[in-house]
């Protein structure tokens, strides 16, 4: 998807025409709002998957990791990690 959205955008900047232009502008739209989608999707699914480790941890006694994942939660740069782990498919 990330391949496409990058080809309407090359596509859009190359367009002479005015109709065109407008046309690939809201296909593009459309595509950004699936990438957006998809890429919240991934995030919820990967805090969802930091929890449940953590749960398992917590249950084994596994204070270590328990603190490792908190600390990657918390942290003020956890969402930008995060949001690039994702655009490059890296979980």
């Amino acid at each position: 998807m990330l391949q496409a959205e990058e080809t309407l955008k090359n596509k859009i900047s190359q367009t002479k025409s005015e109709r065109q232009r407008d046309r690939l502008c809201i296909e593009y739209a459309e595509l950004n709002k699936l990438v957006k989608k998809g890429t919240m999707a991934d995030k919820r699914r990967f805090m969802e998957e930091l929890a449940e480790t953590a749960e398992k941890a917590a249950s084994r006694n596994e204070m270590r990791t328990v603190h490792r994942i908190t600390k990657q939660l918390v942290e003020k740069n956890a969402v930008e990690t995060l949001l690039l782990r994702i655009s490059k498919g890296v979980f």
